[in-house]
């Protein structure tokens, strides 16, 4: 048994440790599973990592090993031709919205993916707001590898020109070149396609009986 001065001290502590959570968002651990504990974008992250983080924010799924291995030779090229910031900007971008209105400089130019326009419905038409809170998180934790804090997500929600905008904002904040030019190469994934049977669970990867998921050269 406690104290009444011991458990006062322990009331106190446990008060000023959920007022940090709730004051610091930034330093909490990010919810999503799967995701990067820290919001902070100056601590490295494997290519991979940041592979992985693109795709559960953006579309609420890990990639095949097969979109992860090509994504990893394409920013490992783009290193090495000092071009990875664009690459990173067009691979998170591109889970959003085509590629074709990625490369159309304006900010009205705007269809969605097949596989986004499932899950937030824009019709090609970047001002459409159904839905326009979870494309802002989207952002958040796509880009950015976190969940949105309350100061910035009220100045986007009211302060943007539609989705290609808010698109253009995240991958050109400091914050997303900063987590950019923090990502190291890591290992890279290499996909062995011929020993794996689809609707064995072991060892394929998580989702067995999906056929586009092929087996990683780690779970051998």
């Amino acid at each position: 048994m406690f104290s009444v001065a011991r458990r006062t001290v322990l009331y106190r502590f446990c008060f000023v440790v959920m007022l940090l959570l709730l004051v610091l968002p930034g330093l909490t651990p990010v919810s999503m599973p799967g995701r990067i504990a820290s919001a902070d974008p100056t601590i490295p992250r494997s290519y991979a990592e940041f592979i992985d983080g693109a795709y559960l924010g953006a579309l609420g799924r890990y990639p095949t090993c097969l979109e992860a291995e090509a994504e990893y030779d394409a920013l490992a090229y783009a290193a090495s031709a000092g071009a990875l910031r664009q690459e990173a900007k067009r691979f998170v971008s591109t889970l959003f919205m085509t590629q074709a209105s990625y490369d159309t400089p304006d900010l009205t130019t705007y269809c969605q993916t097949s596989e986004y326009e499932a899950i937030n419905p824009a019709y090609c038409n970047t001002f459409v707001g159904t839905g326009l809170e979870d494309f802002l998180t989207d952002c958040y934790q796509a880009f950015l590898l976190r969940e949105p804090d309350s100061g910035g997500f009220n100045f986007w929600l009211n302060n943007n020109n539609g989705r290609k905008h808010l698109v253009d904002a995240f991958q050109l904040s400091i914050e997303f070149n900063t987590l950019v030019d923090n990502l190291y190469a890591g290992t890279r994934p290499v996909c062995i396609c011929p020993e794996c049977n689809p609707c064995d669970p072991d060892p394929c990867d998580p989702n067995p009986c999906d056929r586009r998921r092929i087996c990683w050269l780690d779970d051998y």
